[in-house]
């Protein structure tokens, strides 16, 4: 429950705009990572190894750091729809700033 909660607060600080759309799409690629990644992560191994699946579980951490939405970028640009925001929260300012509708 308490993780619940915590979602929908950081949801609606992290996209004010759509709050709701955050919330949702959050939720649902948690899911869809909470069961599909071990087994994907598993079979991976098995193929490739233990060390390579650590690596490739790092590289797509970083890569979640790297691609993080922030509430300053969310406030700058106006997309049209919640999963435009939320693609849009990977590019840098600049590439936003040409996005925003005039």
């Amino acid at each position: 429950m308490a993780g619940s909660g915590g979602l929908a607060v950081w949801s609606y600080r992290v996209f004010p705009e759509r709050p709701s759309a955050g919330l949702s799409l959050t939720a649902f690629f948690l899911g869809l990572g909470t069961i599909a990644g071990p087994a994907l992560l598993g079979a991976y191994a098995e193929l490739h190894g233990l060390r390579a699946a650590f690596l490739l579980t790092a590289g797509v951490a970083v890569l979640t750091l790297v691609c993080a939405p922030n509430r300053g970028a969310s406030r700058r640009r106006r997309a049209r729809d919640g999963v435009g925001e939320l693609v849009l929260a990977c590019l840098p300012v600049e590439q936003v700033r040409h996005h925003e509708p005039q």
